[in-house]
């Protein structure tokens, strides 16, 4: 990778992307840098901390915006997860800069002595300006070294690394729907087709889970002989409601053991939110929580919440929606699901603004394998019965059905 490079680290959420198009952006290139970023059209690798590492070890400066988000009740999202790389960034002795909207309020108090720039969102103008200077200030010294006395990645590490991979067998996965999100061992990797290398022994357990809008959760261990043969493929289920009930156990005994395992958490949110009683919807919500500490850069996380919580706070579970639409631009559940709160409702333009998004091409294949046919979704009744946009509404859920029949055909997939 070109080390000609600024590596920023800052929130998916929608707010802060003019910050980064007006004021950060811009500052970084006029220092003759280009700017990556750990998610969008920058992504090279399907592994998002694989991509993190591998573009912070090569830039020459990182960029963190830590300021925090609130919906508009003034509640906090917990969304801001850029610590990672700043920790990340600072174990191996980068420059780094970063940014805060509130001193008080956004960075921690150990944070505060190495310095920063506080911004004003309304004034990017400004930002763009100090941070030009800020880059140019520190690519002329020499980064601070917390830790002088060690080197994170020895030689050893490293030879002891390749002896492990040598050692390991390589296994490619492929899941049907190929939109459907793949971890190994409770870490998220992407969609297929995905590559692993899984250690063997008789006290190793590799664990692979799948998850896709529409279909039942898969999780289980890796069997000997797929390690063997090298591949794992693997059909998920549709989701029906009246099947749920036959897997719960299951899922609670691998909930037992893989505790950390945010594809099982999903599940048992979703069966505990179906069983529609206050005590079930509570601890639905108690599980989803905790999904979202777990995973907060997996869009369904997100999704899930916003499910639980829709029937009672709709303009938070908006909100969630649309992260996940932030997160995974190309997943269609986030946009789908936005569109059946606003329909519900009565914000009839609204919501047909959100279906016609489902439309584009990337997002088209993740509904083309959902199976989902909106004409029978109940959420858009009062939408259908409209006299104004009902026959807006069914003339674009009909041509959403077409064009993903199509274009499912069009890549060769049954499932």
């Amino acid at each position: 990778m070109n080390t000609n490079t600024a590596f920023v680290a800052i929130s998916f959420h929608k707010k802060f992307k003019n910050v980064y198009d007006s004021a950060i952006k811009p500052a970084i290139e006029n220092n003759g840098l280009k700017s990556l970023k750990a998610n969008g059209e920058d992504i090279v690798l399907r592994d998002i901390y694989e991509d993190i590492a591998v573009k912070l070890a090569s830039c020459k400066i990182v960029i963190v915006d830590i300021s925090k988000i609130y919906d508009n009740s003034g509640h906090l999202i917990n969304l801001n997860n850029v610590y990672y790389e700043l920790g990340l960034a600072n174990g191996i002795n980068k420059r780094c800069i970063f940014l805060a909207q509130n001193i008080k309020n956004d960075v921690p108090f150990d944070l505060r002595r190495l310095g920063g720039i506080t911004y004003d969102p309304d004034d990017l103008s400004s930002l763009k300006d100090e941070l030009t200077l800020k880059i140019t200030q520190a690519l002329n010294e020499e980064p601070v070294k917390f830790f002088k006395d060690i080197d994170i990645v020895t030689d050893e590490m490293k030879n002891e690394y390749n002896y492990l991979k040598q050692q390991s067998k390589k296994v490619v996965i492929n899941i049907c729907p190929p939109t459907a999100d793949i971890f190994f061992n409770d870490k998220l990797l992407g969609t297929s087709p995905q590559t692993i290398y899984v250690n063997q022994g008789k006290t190793v357990r590799n664990t692979i889970s799948a998850a896709a809008s529409s279909y039942f959760e898969m999780h289980r261990e890796i069997t000997v002989e797929e390690m063997q043969k090298g591949e794992i493929h693997e059909e998920l289920d549709l989701y029906s409601a009246k099947d749920i009930s036959q897997r719960v156990s299951t899922w609670l005994r691998y909930r037992n053991i893989d505790t950390q395992n945010p594809v099982l958490m999903r599940a048992i949110s979703q069966y505990l939110f179906s069983l529609n009683n206050e005590e079930a919807l509570k601890n639905a919500r108690k599980e989803t929580e905790e999904l979202l500490e777990l995973a907060p850069n997996w869009h369904l996380s997100y999704n899930q919440m916003g499910y639980v919580i829709s029937k009672e706070y709709w303009k938070k579970a908006l909100n969630y929606y649309e992260i996940a639409s932030t997160i995974n631009p190309n997943s269609y559940i986030g946009y789908y699901n936005q569109a059946c709160v606003l329909a519900r409702e009565e914000l009839f333009a609204e919501s047909i603004e959100m279906l016609n998004k489902i439309l584009d091409g990337r997002i088209l294949i993740s509904y083309a394998f959902s199976r989902m046919w909106m004409l029978n979704d109940s959420d858009f009744t009062l939408l259908k019965e409209d006299e104004k946009y009902g026959p807006i509404f069914l003339k674009l859920a009909d041509t959403i059905r077409e064009k993903a029949e199509k274009l499912k055909l069009e890549l060769g997939y049954d499932c």
